[in-house]
């Protein structure tokens, strides 16, 4: 199965420059303002069949900073086929997908 943490810390060094959208390449954005529950959702991450979500858990102290919360995050959009599956099943709708067309 899928850890959604472990892929998280094989990718930690490799974030998503999403400044920059390559010819083609889509954009997938998870807004965290409207991801609020991430660990006990993870819907978009067991709904990708080309997985490419990974699960942040944050620091043990939430308090410390804002963006150290548990957020879910798009770590391979190179790999989205656009099936829009993770969109469809976000009952937050938290997640747009942008494409250069």
């Amino acid at each position: 199965m899928h850890d959604p943490e472990q892929a998280f810390k094989l990718t930690r060094d490799r974030a998503p420059d999403h400044s920059k959208i390559a010819d083609g390449l889509p954009e997938v954005i998870v807004n965290p303002a409207l991801c609020t529950n991430p660990k006990d959702c993870l819907l978009c991450f067991r709904s990708c069949s080309s997985k490419l979500f990974a699960y942040d858990p944050g620091t043990a102290d939430p308090q410390t900073r804002a963006d150290q919360l548990p957020r879910v995050l798009c770590h391979m959009p190179e790999l989205c086929t656009l099936c829009m599956q993770c969109v469809e099943v976000c009952p937050q709708k938290a997640i747009t997908i942008k494409t250069t067309e």
